[in-house]
């Protein structure tokens, strides 16, 4: 199941709860021919894949399998540099075979890192005995923002809550009574969702901590509020001005992963 999370000034902010997953996803695919400087030795179909999950705590879980390579796979990374180019490491992955890698970092990438990971500065390598320096690489272009399913901006208020209500009850039963989904529904029942202008008495705008609890939410909601203090009671971002609507100030987020989007 997939889970977002809301993202405010670059940073990543988690929430807890058992409804947790990925926030983007995908798989790199990785050559000898990729590879710099050029392997010796390898064979002509010596490859992988690295199928990679940004999970909304911000932990990177990877699963590589290679195949056809000069030897055992002695060492897998995620190096930081553009294609053609070596660079250095950033991520160490775990080894379970002599043609597997899996596991999950145990310390969450920072906005940075997140950035980069998106807009293909990263690449993943895989190194044997014969080739130290590493045998096959792919650069990471194919790990994107998972997004949600209900849109603010495309749905009215009732549509909007209507289909926030019907992706809800798809959850598991415990997910239902999960802290995300209660903090989901509190968040769209303050939302700003149909509004076409800020109420005169609360004309401020409050960007809310809602998690798109398994991509429900697509976009950051914003409840109208009259004063900062109330904003802070919601655990909110208070946005004086201007308010909520017709344009919501709480998007585009700040954010790589585009995991809310106005």
């Amino acid at each position: 199941m997939r889970t977002f999370v809301l993202i405010v000034s670059g940073l990543l902010l988690s929430m807890t709860g058992s409804a947790r997953a990925h926030i983007a996803a995908g798989t790199v695919t990785m050559t000898a021919a990729a590879e710099v400087p050029a392997p010796t030795g390898a064979p002509a179909g010596a490859g992988g894949t690295a199928d990679l999950e940004l999970e909304d705590d911000n932990n990177l879980s990877y699963s590589v399998t290679v195949h056809d390579l000069s030897g055992p796979a002695t060492a897998s990374h995620i190096h930081e540099g553009a294609p053609g180019v070596p660079g250095n490491i950033i991520i160490s992955f775990t080894k379970t075979s002599d043609t597997t890698f899996s596991g999950k970092t145990t310390t969450p990438l920072t906005a940075d890192q997140v950035s980069k990971l998106l807009s293909g500065a990263y690449y993943v390598n895989v190194h044997t005995g014969a080739n130290p320096a590493g045998e096959i690489r792919g650069q990471v272009t194919t790990v994107t923002a998972v997004k949600g399913t209900c849109s603010c901006k495309t749905l009215s208020k009732k549509d909007f809550r209507k289909c926030v209500a019907g992706e809800i009850k798809k959850l598991s039963k415990d997910d239902k009574k999960s802290a995300e989904v209660k903090a989901l529904k509190k968040a769209v029942k303050k939302s700003s969702c149909g509004l076409t202008a800020s109420p005169k008495k609360k004309p401020a705008a409050c960007c809310l901590p809602a998690n798109d609890v398994a991509g429900i939410v697509t976009g950051e909601l914003c409840a109208p509020v009259k004063k900062e203090q109330q904003c802070t009671a919601l655990g909110g971002q208070f946005i004086a001005s201007p308010g909520c609507a017709p344009t919501n100030p709480c998007s585009p987020p700040a954010s790589p992963s585009g995991a809310f989007v106005e």
